[in-house]
């Protein structure tokens, strides 16, 4: 109630004091997390996607934790899943400092190289990675060839970000000629290191769907990536007026996808929210603005209330 009142009262100044105020309470939280001798124990409602075993279907969204310094404290929030970045890469950088120190800090946050045991009930890493070119040519499949190669042992899975504002791929045509070859590339060198490291990380593709743009023909990424053996789409439902309409275009693109699993992000503000998204046809869902708005505790409690409203329907 007070977080709730404090955020409130701050987004009358500046709503962009309200994500460093939630930043930094999530980053106090993490530390008590750590630092506390009592086992974590996650909302539980497993379930396989992509060959991964999820302790359930919540996640935290990229963006918020985008160097991985609150894991895995922040899974306290009930998380089942935590994706860092994005990470951009810059293949003409040699060294590349900032993801050096971005994979410095994912170590020293404990997110060395992840056994491919999942025995023990843990939150995932997922670690989306991008480019800061905006054109999707040979300079940006460099750039996420190297953040792969560099991100790869500290990820369960990782993401192929293709929604960063003011790039054409974020509003990719049906007539674009550089992203099959954009993403073959990709898809190949993911092949290489599945093989090199006998470990499989899952590759999926992330992609905006800006409500403005629902009646256009979804883009050829989708396609692409179903054909080329990607794992799923992540799909960033932006600015859409209300949960029904997002829904519907889940029910859709994830019979569109399959068997691609989907991953939907975007307005999710309550368990009941969550839980109408995944019965459309999302396998996972991930928060953003729930936990800024909401904090660790009241997003962790809602998480709890979507793990007790699936097992009643599955009781049911």
């Amino acid at each position: 109630m007070i977080y709730r009142s404090i955020t409130r009262l701050i987004s009358y100044l500046d709503r962009r004091l309200i994500y460093k105020f939630a930043y930094w309470h999530a980053r106090v939280f993490s530390l008590i997390c750590r630092w506390t001798a009592v086992p974590l124990q996650l909302p539980s409602y497993p379930l396989e996607v992509m060959g991964l075993h999820f302790p359930n279907p919540v996640g935290l969204a990229a963006g918020f934790d985008r160097d991985g310094s609150l894991f895995p404290g922040i899974a306290c929030a009930g998380f089942g899943f935590v994706e860092i970045g994005t990470i951009n890469s810059d293949s003409e950088k040699d060294p590349d400092e900032e993801l050096t120190a971005i994979a410095r800090s994912l170590q020293q946050a404990g997110i060395r190289s992840l056994p491919a045991d999942q025995s023990v009930a843990r939150p995932l890493i997922g670690i989306s990675m991008g480019s800061m070119r905006d054109q999707p040519d040979e300079r940006s499949v460099a750039d996420f060839l190297k953040g792969m190669a560099a991100l790869w042992r500290h990820a369960d899975y990782l993401v192929v970000n293709l929604s960063r504002p003011g790039s054409l791929a974020r509003t990719m045509v049906t007539d674009n000629r550089e992203l099959p070859g954009l993403l073959k590339e990709i898809k190949q060198a993911h092949t290489v290191l599945t093989v090199n490291s006998g470990r499989k990380v899952p590759l999926i593709i992330k992609l905006a769907i800006d409500y403005r743009q629902e009646n256009i023909a979804l883009p050829d990424a989708i396609t692409v990536a179903g054909e080329l053996g990607f794992d799923g789409v992540l799909a960033a439902f932006e600015k859409w007026p209300c949960r029904a309409s997002v829904n519907q275009c889940v029910r859709e693109l994830s019979a569109t996808i399959s068997p691609l699993s989907l991953i939907a992000v975007g307005g999710i503000r309550s368990a009941e929210d969550a839980r109408q998204t995944i019965e459309a046809g999302a396998a996972l869902v991930q928060l953003f603005t729930t936990l800024t708005e909401q904090g660790p505790l009241q997003t962790r409690r809602m998480i709890t209330r979507l793990t007790e409203l699936s097992a009643e329907r599955v009781d049911f």
